[in-house]
């Protein structure tokens, strides 16, 4: 009996897409490899319509791991196998394997006429088939592994870069109002230069490299303190350089605040029946101009006095709901946050407790490996009724 068992441990790799069979023969889960090609779909001059077409090839393959010895031909005809890539028009399909040959994941083995069918021999097994060969692809999985964890590397860089120079540009803002000086034109130029950068979602390493060189150049442009007497410590601009990325003082407990106002009232009422009247051209909305309170009693006004690193980038107070969706999303751009993960979490704290959150994370970023990772599991704790982000978020009562 055959039975399959490990002859050697393989290298370890992002995906794991193969396993060692005996006898040394690796074979190959082809849901995986269409995962690892759709990972490097970017890198491989590719797109989702090429993806798709590839997915209805492994789709054709019979059952079980692919074997990179054995017969991997896709010989269904292309009228049939547009059903598996969600009814594609033919020329588009036809493209599609056009650029999977051309990137070096497909062969395609056509008969004289075109037609796609196998060859049998006397016993009616298959021992040849013209269609779509997909031995390229299984021969370059290791290639392609190899590529995708060069993949993660650079992108775990390019994060780190875009936190260092976060933290450096944050330090910086400090050393200059340590020492009472005003901003100079150019950092308020370089704070909104910064900002479009780091919103992107793949910056270029290049102009992160920029950035970081001119933020060097303006440490060194920190005035001293007008008079320094002997002995004193080191200068702000010297302790901003040293204390880049590392952690504050956290934030004292915020009192719990209380509105005098009464509650709105409902709509005005008319004699017929009682039905509410509403008007075309509501009153004017002055919930931007008074507080406004969370659940716990910690008002936005409250929570943006105390965000002590989100000011650092954002020091005019948002004067509107509006303004304050945009700066927090900013914010959250910086820290490396996508707003798929961002926007159920205002949902769920509402705009004081994001606020805190946000800071927390901002002050903490240099020692936090996976922001949104991190971010996901404070909410987990936050609904299972724990207090979050070193005690100052608090589930209510």
């Amino acid at each position: 009996m055959h039975t399959s068992m490990p002859a050697a441990q393989p290298r370890r790799h992002t995906l794991e897409v193969c396993r060692v069979y005996e006898g040394g023969r690796h074979k190959f889960d082809r849901w995986e490899l269409l995962s690892l090609v759709t990972e490097l779909r970017q890198r491989l001059g590719l797109n989702d319509r090429d993806i798709l077409v590839l997915r209805a090839h492994l789709s054709v393959l019979p059952h079980g791991p692919l074997d990179p010895t054995g017969l991997n031909v896709s010989f269904m005809s292309v009228s049939e196998i547009l059903s598996r890539a969600c009814g594609m028009d033919e020329r588009r399909f036809r493209r599609g394997e056009a650029r999977l040959e051309a990137a070096g994941l497909v062969r395609r083995k056509l008969s004289a006429n075109g037609r796609r069918f196998p060859e049998r021999d006397r016993e009616g097994r298959i021992v040849s088939a013209y269609g779509i060969d997909l031995s390229p692809l299984l021969n370059r999985v290791f290639e392609l592994r190899d590529l995708h964890e060069e993949q993660i590397a650079s992108r775990l860089a390019l994060r780190n870069l875009r936190n260092e120079i976060s933290a450096r540009f944050a330090a910086l803002t400090r050393a200059f109002a340590s020492v009472g000086a005003p901003l100079p034109q150019s950092i308020e130029n370089m704070r909104a230069r910064l900002r479009r950068t780091l919103r992107r979602k793949a910056p270029c390493p290049q102009e992160m490299r920029e950035l970081q060189e001119e933020i060097m150049s303006l440490e060194a442009a920190v005035p001293g303190p007008e008079t320094e007497p002997a002995g004193a410590g080191p200068s702000p601009r010297s302790a901003a350089a040293d204390n880049i990325g590392t952690a504050s003082a956290s934030l004292p407990d915020y009192p719990s605040v209380t509105s005098g106002q009464t509650a709105v009232s409902p709509d005005k009422t008319t004699g017929d029946d009682g039905q509410t009247v509403r008007h075309i051209e509501s009153e004017p909305k002055e919930k931007n101009n008074r507080p406004q309170h969370s659940k716990t009693g910690i008002s936005i006004a409250n929570a943006w006095s105390n965000a002590s690193i989100i000011r650092e980038y954002f020091p005019e107070t948002p004067n509107s709901e509006h303004q304050l969706a945009r700066v927090l999303m900013d914010f959250s751009g910086f820290l490396g946050l996508g707003q798929m993960t961002v926007l159920p979490a205002i949902q769920l704290l509402g705009p004081a407790k994001m606020i805190l959150l946000l800071n927390y994370l901002g002050r903490n970023i240099a020692q936090i490996a996976r922001p949104e990772a991190y971010l996901r599991s404070l909410l987990r704790n936050y609904e299972r009724g724990e207090a979050i982000a070193g005690g100052l978020v608090r589930p209510a009562a």
